[in-house]
This record gives structure tokens, C-alpha cells and sequence, in this order.
């Protein structure tokens, strides 16, 4: 890490790295704006980037110490923490604003343990696990420990060279941290559960433990938890689904992955089609049929809206080969001026896992032939079994190769601005086809994409859509969400549609806005999709009209029922009761203090901003007690700063070290709130903001 300057100089005992806020955060080519990029970066305006993803430093620990000690600095200097692993939150809650710091695990080598354990708890070299598996097919392994900074690729290949997988999501570039903590949906789901499920137990700085190890001075004994079901049973479960970075930061986890010679007859099937309204609305009733089998049985549908975006999905190697093979189609090398048409493709990954073991079976072989008859006449030629890959349903696949073929290797679909929805449905099959939705979503669908496509690449106008069936009685989704270990919520659901609308030109954000909201209006509110509005953490939207990302405003869509989200805070409480890592509105709050957390995160100004809005509308009736402050904009577009609002949680101006440069701190872009009776009322409060 360069230009920010060694911690070592400013902390005693810190061993990484920091970068602190510039003086210009307008300048986009600034060190310190280049590495406090998130992925929410692109889904939301750069003013409110500005204001909500710009913490005052980046912390690099180096290692678990320097996590304790990065977590007492935090605590003795009066401000919160977001902790990021790779940066992929979808709303930006990895980041953080203010007086407030980040702590950044992504520094390369760092975190990123594999140390492999047998049934008896005595550590196995990796090497010889390669060499028993590639002589026996069997591995001594039992547990891995690995450090949250594994990219999710990486994960899958160590684990898939010694006959290992575990369930996890698609997209490669994801960091382990995040993902674990949020569930890790992903293309196993039904067979296997979420990755979460895999995880017996982890290793967490909280703000407690960091505290006992400054006063006992054994920084790794007392300062790093080491966390399992037994030993910290509330702990596990709050930190596995509660909130993301929320009760401290998770420097490893353990998980049990599963054996390839435990599912014997394992096969897939990977197809790439081209688009059609009626091949979509088809295939989307075969995703709601997969309900009514057993867990063997995933399908996942994805719409990709330019295929000249398609070869990076699957990484640089394909990348460079399908450039070169089929450059009509892909535009020459990348970056270079595509062809008038750019047609959209729909990848069919579909997968039966041989749970039991046994032989395939017919229903197996039947599945996937139905498929094949379906996209029959519906092939993309020019890749008609170019992906293949050996991923046939013909013949067995290790379910180790079948995960690493589900992978993509682009980081993003397409890099440009975007309005984001993921769709969780409680209604089961029968209520689906009833409501005929596969043939809405695909008339949803048609309305953007059946649209002039030499246009849209005009203007960067795509839609990346995903389809897959998580439910069902046998479903290892459900199952395991019964067994109540963890908090990942909304366990019961059947399908989840992810239909995100990507705008390069300005242009097309109005359009976005207005398609997506018809989409909750239809989807959600008159129950197309599903009865109640269900999110997850990891794929976080609001909605017009809402408080932003204030997760006490909208907690009962994240969690299944209020005794959840009252536990979670007393959790919280427990062993966080200071707040230290409540860097954000989309955070759990302890100790009831929703007032105080405004005047933490945004300063003393939102502070007084908030009460005044909050005394107004118990006064006068005449204002939704929201968090409001006017807009103040410079010459480019960008929030002004200002030093005022850069206070600690005393109220007293943050004093920072000598050696940092002076900072400033953005002032929050004014938000519309809920509407009174909008939302739920709070298990824990009243109104959602209560003066004490």
C-alpha cells in the first residue's frame, strides 16, 4: 500500500497501513478516492457517494493484531468502523462517512490462510490432501480455516483440488467476509443451503474483546474470539445473517466443506440461448417447477442483455478466446467498437447433485432432457456447445468442477450506474402459476429489452436478470433455516428474481426509476410475486419514497419477525455497546439511541437536522420524522464539506493525529422518509427517531 503512509507512525503496535481522506474529494484520480471505491459506487447518484462512502481514513491491518488494535484506536478516539473485505456491498454499508473509519481487509496477502484440519482436529498439510486425493480420491480433510480475504474462486479452486466444495455464490470476485455474513445464495441452494450453513465456526474482534485485550495486553488470548455454536451460541447466530460487520470484525472462518466422492453421479447441463420473450417466460415456469422435486434438482436463469458483455463473465481466458474466435460477435478485442447488433443471450445452468449418492436416476435424466427439448431451435449458434466445458448432463461431473463452472469471472456485469431490485417470493408454486408470473416477468422483461438494441448500446441501456428456485419441502435452503442456528432471514422462500437495469447515459435513469418502481407496485404491493417484501443484505435497494437505507426504518424487511430483530439488538448491545461498529444508518443499533447514531455518523449538523424534523412532526404533524438536510452542491456536483460536522460521539471535534492531513467531512444529501403507517413500527422503538 502506498501514499497514505505507515499506521506505525501514528499508533503504537500497528503494523499496516492507512490513507486518509484528501483535501479534495472531488478529485476522482485522488489515491484515497481510488481505494474507497465500492461497488454501490454505481448504484446509487455521486452525490450521495460522496456523502455516504467517504470514512475519514482506510485502516489495512496487517494482521489479527493490528485488527485489535484498529479497533481500540476506534474506540478511543470516539468514532465507528465499517469493515470491508472486498467492497462489494450492493448499498454501501461496508463504508462509512464523518469522523468515522474503515477498516479494509482486502489488502493483498493478508487474511488469506487455507489451513486444513482432519477428523481428529490435528492440522494437515495441504500438499499431502493434493497427494492423497490425486492418488485415492479421497482427502483426510475435514475442517478448512480460511481468512476472510479468499476471493470466492480461489476458495472454490483450493477446495475443488483436493475433491472439496462447499456452496457459495457466482460471483468470483466476491471476498469471503462479506459473503459468509450475508448467507452466500449461490447455485447449490437446493441441494446444499447456503454457504453460511457450511461455516462450524469463525474468529471476531469485537468491541469488548478488543477492550479486555488493551487492559490485559494479550491482544490475539483476548482480543480475537474464536466463535462456535457451543461455545458462543448468540454470537454465532447474530453474526451469521444479523448485519453484516455490525458485532465486529471477522478476521476467519471455519467451515466443512463436502466430498465429490460422497455424490458419485453428480452431472449439470450449461447452455447458452438466445433471447426471446416467450424462451423467458418458459424457462421461468420451469424454475417455479422445481419446487415439487427433490433437493438434487437446481436451476438458475440468466438473462444477459449484450453478448458482447458475455465472454468476461467466464473470465480473461475465455475472454481472449471467444474475442478471437468470434469477433463479429464480440466486437474485436475488448474495447473495441461493437457491431450493430449485440443480441441478448440467456445462460441455463441447471444441476442435479446426486445428494443420496445412488445411481442417476430417471427423473434426473428426464429433467434435463426436458430442457434440452425446450431450447431446442433456441441455440446461439456461434457458442452452441462452445461452453460446454464437460459440464453434460450425459455424464458425471465432480460437484467440485460443477461449482467452479457456475462461477463468473467478471467482477460486474456492466460498469455503469444501475437501479437494483432482488425479489424474494412467499408464494409457493401453485400461487405463482396462479398469478401467472412467469408471463409477467417476461412481459417486464420484453418492455426494455425487446426494445431498438442499437439504441441501447448507444446509451449503455441493459438488464442483467437472474432466476432460481431456492424452496420447496425437500430444499436443503429451507431445511437448514429451520434448524434456527443462524439469523439468515426469509428461509421459507420459494424464488428469488433479481432484475437489475444498468444506464450509461443520464438519459435512461428516469426510465430506470420508473420501470423499477412498477415492478415493486406489481411485483410486491398487488402481490404478483409476493405477498410480503422480503431483501436480503447482500443485494440491498430502496425504494422511492423511503428512509435511505435506514435499517430502523425498515428492519421488518430484512428480518423475518420482530423476536428476531430484538434479539439481535440485545446481542449487539452485548457485545457492542458503545456502537463502535454502527459506522451507517444501515446498521443494528445498540442501546436505543437512533438520535445520538445520526449525530455519530453525519455530525453535529444532521444531528440538529433530525431533531428538528423530529420535534416538528410531534409538534406541528406537518413532517415525517426522517433524517433531512438541504442540499449543498459545488460547481461539479459534489456535496461541500464541511469541518464542523467532524465530530466524535461526544459532540466534541475529532482530533485527529498530527501527522494526517486535514479532512472534511461530506454532509449527507437530503432523502425523502417513509410515509406515516408506511412501515411496521419498531420492536424497540416507538418512532423512528425518540429523543434520550
Amino acid at each position: 500500500m502506498s501514499g497514505g503512509g505507515s499506521l506505525s507512525s501514528r499508533i503504537a503496535g500497528f503494523q499496516g497501513d492507512v490513507v486518509w481522506r484528501d483535501n479534495n474529494p472531488g478529485n476522482e484520480a485522488s489515491h484515497y478516492n481510488l481505494l474507497r471505491y465500492q461497488y454501490a459506487s454505481s448504484s446509487h447518484s455521486a452525490i450521495s457517494d460522496y456523502g455516504r462512502m467517504a470514512p475519514s481514513a482506510i485502516l489495512y491491518p496487517a494482521n489479527q493484531t493490528d485488527v485489535v488494535t484498529a479497533v481500540n484506536y476506534v474506540r478511543d478516539h470516539g468514532v465507528s468502523a465499517s469493515v470491508r473485505t472486498g467492497g462489494y456491498q450492493a448499498s454501501g454499508a461496508s463504508s462509512t462517512s464523518g469522523g468515522n473509519v474503515q477498516i479494509d481487509m482486502s489488502e493483498l496477502g493478508v487474511f488469506q490462510e487455507f489451513e486444513c484440519f482432519d477428523v481428529n482436529g490435528k492440522e494437515v498439510r495441504y500438499a499431502t490432501a493434493v497427494n492423497a486425493h490425486s492418488k485415492k480420491g479421497e482427502t483426510p480433510i475435514k475442517t478448512v480455516r480460511v481468512g476472510v480475504n479468499y476471493a470466492l474462486k480461489d476458495v472454490n479452486k483450493k477446495l475443488g483440488d483436493v475433491g472439496l466444495f462447499v456452496p457459495h455464490g457466482q460471483a468470483g470476485h466476491v471476498h469471503l467476509g462479506g459473503h459468509v455474513q450475508t448467507g452466500g445464495y449461490g447455485q447449490l441452494a437446493r441441494a446444499f443451503g447456503l454457504l453460511g450453513d457450511h461455516v462450524v465456526g469463525f474468529e471476531i474482534v469485537t468491541a469488548e474483546s478488543a477492550k479486555k485485550a488493551a487492559a490485559t495486553g494479550d491482544s490475539l488470548g483476548d482480543g480475537v474470539l474464536k466463535v462456535t455454536k457451543a461455545s458462543h451460541p448468540d454470537l454465532f447466530y447474530a453474526v451469521l445473517g444479523g448485519s453484516p460487520g455490525n458485532f465486529g470484525v471477522v478476521t476467519h472462518v471455519t467451515l466443512e466443506p463436502l466430498h465429490d466422492k460422497d455424490h458419485p453421479e453428480s452431472r449439470g447441463l450449461r447452455l447458452v440461448l438466445a433471447y426471446s420473450k416467450e424462451l423467458l417466460a418458459q424457462l421461468a415456469q420451469r424454475v417455479v417447477d422445481v419446487e415439487a422435486l427433490p433437493a438434487d434438482f437446481d436451476l438458475s436463469v440468466t438473462l444477459v442483455s449484450s453478448v458482447a458483455k458475455l465472454p468476461s463473465y467466464f473470465g480473461d481466458e475465455w475472454d481472449s478466446k471467444l474475442r478471437a474466435k468470434f469477433a463479429e460477435q464480440f466486437g474485436g478485442s475488448r474495447g473495441a467498437g461493437a457491431q450493430q447488433q449485440q443480441p441478448a443471450v440467456i445462460l441455463v445452468y441447471a444441476q442435479w447433485s446426486n445428494v443420496q449418492g445412488t445411481p442417476v436416476t430417471e427423473q434426473a435424466k428426464e429433467w434435463f432432457a426436458g430442457i434440452h427439448e425446450l431450447a431446442k431451435g433456441h441455440e446461439f449458434s456461434p457458442l452452441s456447445g462452445f461452453f460446454s466445458d464437460g459440464v453434460k448432463d450425459s455424464v458425471h461431473l465432480p460437484m467440485s468442477k460443477l461449482t467452479a463452472a457456475w462461477i463468473y469471472g467478471s467482477a460486474r456485469e456492466f460498469d455503469t450506474p444501475y437501479v437494483k431490485r432482488t425479489y424474494l417470493s412467499d408464494f409457493n408454486k401453485d400461487q405463482l402459476q396462479q398469478n401467472e408470473w412467469p408471463a409477467w416477468l417476461a412481459e417486464r422483461v420484453d418492455q426494455i429489452q425487446g426494445q431498438d438494441q442499437d439504441q441501447d448500446q448507444a446509451h449503455g441501456r441493459h438488464l442483467s436478470v437472474l432466476l432460481q428456485n431456492i424452496g420447496g419441502a425437500q430444499s436443503a435452503y429451507v431445511r437448514n433455516g429451520a434448524k434456527g442456528a443462524t439469523s439468515y432471514s426469509w428461509r421459507d422462500s420459494s424464488v428469488i428474481a433479481v432484475l437489475d437495469y444498468f444506464y450509461a447515459s443520464p438519459v435512461y435513469k428516469a426510465a430506470a426509476l420508473a420501470w423499477q418502481a412498477a415492478n415493486d407496485t406489481e411485483a410486491i404491493d398487488h402481490k404478483k410475486f409476493s405477498g410480503t417484501d422480503r431483501r436480503l443484505f447482500d443485494a440491498s435497494y430502496f425504494r422511492p419514497g423511503e428512509t435511505f437505507l435506514d435499517l430502523n426504518a425498515c428492519w421488518d424487511v430484512y428480518y423475518d419477525s420482530q423476536e428476531k430483530y430484538a434479539k439481535l439488538i440485545r446481542v449487539k448491545t452485548a457485545v457492542d455497546p458503545a456502537n463502535i461498529f454502527t459506522p451507517n444508518l444501515f446498521s443494528l443499533v445498540a442501546n436505543d439511541y437512533p438520535l445520538k447514531h445520526q449525530a455519530n455518523v453525519y455530525g453535529l449538523t444532521a444531528y440538529i437536522a433530525s431533531l428538528k424534523a423530529f420535534l416538528a412532526h410531534k409538534i406541528l404533524g406537518d413532517a415525517d420524522p426522517i433524517f433531512a438536510i438541504s442540499d449543498e452542491i459545488d460547481e461539479r456536483g459534489h456535496t461541500v464539506w464541511d469541518d464542523k460536522s467532524l465530530l466524535s460521539k461526544t459532540g466534541k471535534p475529532l482530533a485527529l493525529p498530527d501527522e494526517a492531513p486535514v479532512s472534511r467531512s461530506p454532509r449527507k444529501q437530503k432523502t425523502a422518509g417513509n410515509k406515516p403507517g408506511s412501515r411496521a413500527a419498531s420492536p424497540i422503538r416507538s418512532a423512528a427517531f425518540s429523543p434520550n
